[in-house]
């Protein structure tokens, strides 16, 4: 083996460590792990650099120089060999202690301090002149074999830590990569030992090429990373399984808003290939109407993003389809623009579903409204019938004119539900000031003057309390206004519905005659009072009475919507 081959070959394993090293690091910087493998790489390249100088220097004195300055590689490298396969294997320890890690650096930095402050440690004698260069033979003094116990625990110790990691491994990646980095490693030791280590030690003149058996591990851990992704996960990793795997369609695009990757869902979506989109605009595939609403980012003249965007898009075939678009900036270290990412779906089944259920929705609003228009008419045509009976009795008769204000207060809730568009609820506000106007006027006496005065704030009660709290209104307004005012000439009516907390608050007072406490009590009392009880147990409420400067009629009951409404 000549000097010059040699030579060649180092100076090659010398640019792969360095290369492997970098591009590993690449993949993911703020890893200690590949940081860790960078200096390993960084030793390596120390070591078969120096040793390619020392093969072939001129004399022994320079063969000793070279092989000082090898000690930063050949020394250090056992420690960062050890402290990668650490990490590597998880080893618990080095987590748990920061520094543990720097322990396992101390025999190395004392060799190499040794090497530099005596640097006739390596004496004359020790070298060799071969066909392939100067060789180094051991002395074996105590810092040969020291160096020779370290070498060989600290490689020991991560070969156990490789055997352990390769048994427990459960996924099918894991083991794989474990047994070919084992293997490569065994095959590595195992000849580096013998042409570095036992051969000197026997005093058989043989090149240094323990470093260049080294390259048999690293290419196979390059081979790993590239296969297994041995290095864990990176930015390159993640951004490629994020293109191919994704279910949604995803582009990247360059400052001038032209296409650099594509992901596979996107070439399915757009019914198109690779090469129809790559540095095309990404304009290309949105409908003319709809670029506009993005062209301020198209323009790329603004770094704000525009998100779930409804748009239409246009495949290759000619055919556009409704899609849900995101387009946002991305922004390297100096939060300068590096380029833009867009992602889309297609939602031509959702908006179909949409229609269909807004249609679906329409047709049952216009039942309903049907349904309580017809219910009115209904109520009507009941309140025509006692008008007749009213009318053939020929005289007024107050249970007939009491039913015809019931019925009244019912159907103008039914009214209020078919001219407005929510179907399932009313607003109080409104309806409390129509069914006030149509009592005033039904019970209107010659001479009696009475103040109205209304407060409501915007309470919208569900059908199933509104029925209820309108016949609760009918009956104690009526009554207000039939026997409250009895013997005035005037009166106030007031009249408040407000929500307080998570309950609404129903007042109604007049300032006419009190009725007795005993009254109100009394299980003989008037019909309006026991449907008035009645209808405030249903809404689950409280009726309070006060008898000061008139009546007053206080009911509390909870807030509900329609469902807890159907509940209950």
């Amino acid at each position: 083996m000549t000097i010059k081959l040699l030579t060649f070959l180092y100076q090659f394993a010398v640019i792969f460590y360095i290369y492997m090293g970098i591009r590993v690091l690449r993949r993911q910087h703020k890893s200690t792990l590949n940081r860790i493998f960078l200096l390993l790489c960084i030793t390596l390249a120390i070591w078969s650099f120096t040793t390619g100088f020392m093969i072939q220097s001129a004399s022994p004195d320079s063969a000793n120089t070279w092989r000082i300055f090898s000690t930063l590689g050949f020394c250090l490298m056992p420690a960062f060999f050890l402290h990668f396969f650490m990490l590597k294997t998880g080893f618990k320890l080095i987590y748990k202690c920061k520094y543990c890690a720097y322990l396992l650096y101390i025999p190395g930095i004392l060799y190499v301090a040794t090497a530099f402050l005596n640097p006739h440690v390596f004496h004359d004698g020790q070298y060799v002149l071969t066909p392939a260069g100067w060789t180094f033979l051991s002395s074996g003094n105590w810092l040969d074999w020291s160096y020779n116990v370290y070498y060989s625990s600290y490689f020991v110790i991560g070969f156990s830590l490789l055997i352990h990691w390769l048994k427990k491994a459960n996924k099918k990646r894991e083991k794989s990569q474990a047994r070919l980095i084992f293997i490569s490693l065994v095959i590595a030791f195992v000849f580096g030992s013998l042409t570095d280590v036992i051969l000197p030690v026997m005093q058989i003149p043989t090149p240094p090429l323990a470093v260049l058996f080294a390259l048999i591990p690293a290419i196979t851990l390059w081979y790993t990373i590239e296969k297994y992704r041995a290095m864990g996960l990176s930015s390159q990793n993640i951004v490629s399984d994020i293109l191919k795997n994704m279910g949604e369609g995803l582009l990247l695009l360059d400052m001038r808003g032209r296409i650099r990757e594509i992901s596979d869902e996107t070439l399915n979506l757009l019914a198109c290939t690779r090469d129809d989109l790559m540095m095309k605009p990404v304009s290309m595939i949105i409908f003319q109407s709809d670029v506009h609403r993005i062209s301020h980012l198209l323009d790329m003249e603004s770094r704000k993003p525009v998100r779930n965007l409804d748009i239409s898009l246009r495949r290759f075939d000619g055919k556009p389809f409704p899609a849900i678009f995101s387009m946002a900036p991305v922004f390297d270290d100096w939060n300068d623009v590096l380029g833009y990412i867009c992602i889309f779906r297609d939602y031509t089944e959702e908006k179909k579903n949409e229609e269909q259920i807004r249609a679906s929705l329409r047709e049952k609003e216009i039942l309903l409204a049907e349904i309580h228009h017809r219910v009115k008419n209904n109520l009507q045509l009941i309140n025509s019938l006692v008008n007749m009976q009213q009318n053939l009795s020929g005289e007024e008769n107050m249970v007939l004119k009491s039913i015809k204000s019931r019925i009244r207060a019912i159907s103008l809730v039914h009214e209020k539900l078919f001219l407005t568009q929510n179907v399932e609820a009313i607003d109080f506000s409104d309806f409390l000031t129509d069914l006030i106007a149509h009592l005033s006027m039904y019970y209107k006496k010659p001479g009696l003057r009475i103040q109205t005065h209304i407060h409501v704030d915007h309470v919208v009660l569900p059908l199933e309390q509104a029925t209820p709290c309108s016949l609760i209104l009918n009956e104690i307004i009526s009554n207000s206004f039939k026997y409250g005012f009895t013997g005035k000439e005037s009166g106030d009516l007031q009249v408040s519905f407000v929500q307080e907390n998570e309950q609404y608050v129903l007042t109604v007072r007049n300032d006419g005659e009190t009725i007795p406490k005993h009254a109100v009590k009394s299980e003989t009392f008037g019909l309006g009072m026991k449907i008035t009880k009645a209808l405030v147990q249903q809404l689950k409420g409280s009726l309070e009475i006060q008898h000061s400067g008139g009546t007053t009629f206080r009911i509390c009951f909870p807030k509900m919507n329609s469902s807890q409404c159907q509940r209950f």
